[in-house]
């Protein structure tokens, strides 16, 4: 068996979370107006910022850049 390259990889694992998100946007809800979303809560916040930078690290890691 030959081994996968790491482009290979890349191809196989970067559409995994556009995936996730469009599923959990199917069976998602879109709220009441004006209701605050629980990941958007002042506590929170902090929480769902640092995931994005750390997602962006991961998905240019996975990409070759850094």
């Amino acid at each position: 068996m030959v081994p996968m390259s790491k482009s290979q990889y890349l191809f196989m694992l970067l559409p995994i979370p556009v995936f996730l998100i469009g599923l959990l946007g199917m069976f998602g809800r879109e709220g009441k107006e004006g209701e605050e979303r629980p990941i958007m809560q002042p506590k929170w916040r902090w929480v769902y910022r640092i995931g994005g930078i750390v997602m962006l690290g991961w998905t240019m890691q996975l990409a070759g850049v850094i």
